[in-house]
C-alpha cells in the first residue's frame, strides 16, 4: 500500500523518510516505533546528489550507532544520476505514460525491496499536481508499483503553506486524489510558540522540535498521542586541512515532553501549593 509523508520545506521530512528507511533496512528502532522486520529498503532523492545522501545517512547512523554491516541493503537513487519518470503527458491529448513504472517493478523485486521511499513525489511525474485526474493517475501508477513489488511505499510530499497539524491529510499540497490514495497519511509540523511554551522549550530552539501524527489510519487505529522529534545537527569527523571542521548534517531523534515538576517528590510539591495558598 502506499503512505504518504507531507511536511513544509525544512521541517526534516527527507530526514525521517531516511531513517524510516534505515530502520527497516537494519531490522531495529532508533524512533520509538515498532519494527516488524528487517529487509532491503530503496530510497529515492529526486533532488539530492548521491553524495549529499550518503553524508545525510552518515550523519544519521552516526548520531543513532547504526553499524555500516546493519545497512548493507539499504539502496540509494538519486534523481540527480536519473530523474525517475512515473508519470507524463503523451502528445496523444490527454493520455498519460509512465515510462519508469515497469523498471521501478524489476528492480524492487529482483532486491527483494520492503519498503520503497520516494522523495520528494513532486519531482517522480510531469503532471499537473492540482489537476485530480493527474493525481489520480500517478497515485495509482504508484500503487500498482506496491501491488506489483510485494513492498511498502512511502511517498515524501509537500504541505500548502499555512497548514497546521489539525488540518490532517487535507494540509497535502495539490489535487486530493493524492492523498485519497494514501491508505496513512503522516503529518510532520514544525511546533507552535503556544507548545514551546507549555512545555519550556526556549523560543529560540523551537524550530528544532517537529510533530508526527497519524492523521489518517485506514489499515490500523490511530495513535493514542502525537510523536515529537527533534532536529540535531551531526559533525561527521571528515575535515581535511584544507576544510578543517568538516560536514555538519542534520537528523532527526525521538523527543518525549517533560513536565517541569519532573524529578520532584509529591511532598514537595505539596509544601509548595501550601505556601502559594497562605498567600503573602
Amino acid at each position: 500500500y502506499m503512505s504518504l509523508l507531507g511536511a513544509e520545506g525544512g521541517v526534516g521530512k527527507t530526514g525521517l523518510g531516511n531513517l524510516i528507511s534505515m530502520e527497516i533496512a537494519a531490522g531495529r528502532s532508533v524512533l520509538g516505533q515498532h519494527v516488524h522486520l528487517r529487509a532491503p529498503t530503496a530510497l529515492f532523492n529526486l533532488e539530492a546528489s548521491l553524495e549529499e545522501m550518503e553524508r545525510s545517512v552518515a550523519a544519521a547512523a552516526q548520531h543513532h550507532g547504526f553499524d555500516p554491516t546493519e545497512l548493507h541493503d539499504l539502496y540509494l537513487n538519486s534523481g540527480r544520476d536519473r530523474r525517475l519518470m512515473m508519470g507524463q503527458p503523451t502528445s496523444e491529448g490527454g493520455t498519460i505514460a509512465f515510462p519508469d513504472k515497469e523498471s521501478v517493478v524489476k528492480q524492487a523485486k529482483q532486491a527483494g525491496v520492503a519498503l520503497l521511499t520516494v522523495d520528494p513525489f513532486v519531482r517522480s511525474h510531469a503532471l499537473t499536481e492540482n489537476d485530480n485526474n493527474h493525481m489520480a493517475q500517478a497515485a495509482d501508477a504508484w500503487c500498482q508499483v506496491a501491488a506489483e513489488a510485494d513492498c511498502a511505499l512511502l511517498l515524501v510530499h509537500h504541505t500548502r503553506k499555512g497548514a497546521t497539524f489539525e488540518d490532517g491529510i487535507d494540509a497535502s499540497r495539490g489535487g486530493k486524489a493524492l492523498s485519497d490514495a494514501a491508505r496513512v497519511g503522516l503529518v510532520l509540523t514544525r511546533m507552535t510558540a503556544e507548545e514551546a511554551e507549555r512545555v519550556s522549550v526556549d523560543p529560540r530552539e523551537r524550530w528544532r522540535y517537529v510533530r508526527l501524527g497519524d492523521v489518517k489510519l485506514n489499515l490500523a487505529p490511530p495513535a493514542e498521542k502525537a510523536a515529537w522529534l527533534r532536529l540535531v545537527s551531526v559533525r561527521l569527523n571528515n575535515g581535511t586541512p584544507d576544510y578543517p571542521q568538516g560536514d555538519s548534517v542534520r537528523t532527526l531523534e525521538a523527543w518525549t515532553q517533560t513536565s517541569p515538576f519532573e524529578g520532584l517528590p509529591a511532598v514537595e510539591i505539596n509544601d509548595a501549593l501550601d505556601m502559594i495558598a497562605e498567600g503573602p
